[in-house]
């Protein structure tokens, strides 16, 4: 809230909905020695957004994003995160300047849900049995 009783929003707001497109997530471990996962989602352009074309002209309806989470409370909900899972998606748009001089732009998340309805006759694995990759 705001001294004159109005709501106040973080400067860097960013939720997306999308489905999960390429690779399923992965989890990765930082140099730190934390928890990060990541993957990319498709999320479709709205009506009213300029048109966006590929290199051949033709119209792109979708929008590509990564999408990173950092700790351990991710890895239960890493079974979910499927390719073609969709997703809501809730957090900030950050930049990284990685060791080559690239630039990468991606969303933290801070809260994730898989909109898909996932069969209760076979509940995802342990956290445990998640593939922790080194970075």
């Amino acid at each position: 809230m705001t001294d004159d009783g109005g709501v106040r929003f973080p400067s860097n707001l960013d939720v997306k909905a999308g489905r999960i497109v390429g690779d399923d997530a992965r989890a990765f471990r930082t140099r730190s020695g934390g928890i990060r996962i990541a993957f990319r989602i498709a999320v479709p352009r709205a009506g009213g957004q300029p048109p966006k074309r590929d290199r051949s002209g033709k119209p792109l309806p979708y929008d590509f994003f990564t999408v990173v989470a950092y700790g351990e409370r991710w890895l239960s909900l890493l079974p979910r995160l499927k390719r073609g899972s969709k997703v809501l998606v809730m957090g900030w748009t950050q930049s990284r300047d990685l060791d080559d001089g690239r630039v990468v732009v991606e969303t933290v998340a801070e809260r994730i849900a898989v909109l898909d309805t996932g069969s209760l006759d076979h509940p995802p694995p342990p956290a445990e049995m998640a593939r922790i990759e080194e970075e």
